[in-house]
């Protein structure tokens, strides 16, 4: 027991530098309790769940917001397990967002007029750790966040009859690692569940925030496209993909 939960940790300590240092300690303390949080659940009981969904809003920071100046919207959810005896859930979360959007009418392409519409968009995924209160009414939290993210360019020709619609898309990957914080208002909770041994079940109106520090990634630029010989171009751009994400949902936990 000693030997397999020291080995996570000596793994998690000797990393090359300091950015990659950070992400494993992170991942390696998140993966731990998670490990924890079932080991601890009794026999015949299972962990309290809660799924929660989001509307979120996105906004680049940094060098990102040098060269996006486009605030993002879209929806997340998340999934966590409670460790009985602490305040501690643990789980995944993961979202879509829509990061600016250009469109460029009747555009001379060839013998052709086409529409040209480009989105940038970002999907991440995250592993959770959150610490929480447990009980009824307010309850505040703060959330450790380590997983990936994916930025990537959709852009679609539209000329209309005859014209052979286009779709492009274009992509990078990046590590994706952060905190946040929030609170939760319960608006519901059942009763009498608790004392059959049972789990009460309630329903709460999430508000939180979160910063997360994205790795670097090319992306682009949806403002800069020109044609070149009836070809669409857009410029590229390279750099840290950080955000600050504000979040607004409901939560269920069973």
């Amino acid at each position: 027991m000693r030997t397999a939960w020291a080995f996570p940790f000596f793994y998690a300590v000797h990393c090359q530098s300091r950015g990659g240092c950070r992400v494993r300690v992170l991942f390696t303390v998140i993966c731990s309790v998670l490990v924890a949080a079932l080991w601890a659940q009794p026999a015949g009981a299972g962990p309290p769940v809660r799924i929660g969904g989001n509307v979120i809003i996105g906004v680049p920071v940094g060098e990102f917001s040098d060269n996006v100046d486009h605030i993002g919207s879209g929806l997340s959810g998340y999934v966590t397990l409670g460790i009985p005896g602490v305040p501690f859930h643990v789980g995944g979360s993961g979202g879509y967002m829509t990061l600016g959007r250009e469109t460029i009418g009747e555009i001379q392409i060839g013998p052709y007029v086409a529409d040209i519409v480009t989105q940038n968009n970002v999907i991440v995924g995250h592993l959770l750790l959150r610490a929480q209160k447990k009980g009824s009414g307010f309850r505040p939290f703060m959330d450790a966040l380590v997983g990936f993210e994916r930025i990537y360019t959709t852009t679609q020709i539209r000329g209309g009859f005859n014209f052979p619609n286009i779709d492009l898309d274009r992509g990078d990957w990046a590590v994706s690692y952060g905190v946040g914080s929030g609170v939760e208002f319960e608006v519901y909770r059942s009763t009498g569940r608790e004392a059959e041994g049972g789990t009460d079940y309630g329903i709460s109106i999430d508000l939180g925030a979160r910063y997360l520090i994205g790795g670097r990634a090319d992306y682009v630029d949806i403002d800069s496209m020109i044609l070149i010989d009836d070809q669409i171009r857009f410029r590229s751009d390279s750099s840290r993909t950080d955000m600050v994400t504000v979040h607004i949902g409901v939560s269920f936990l069973f």
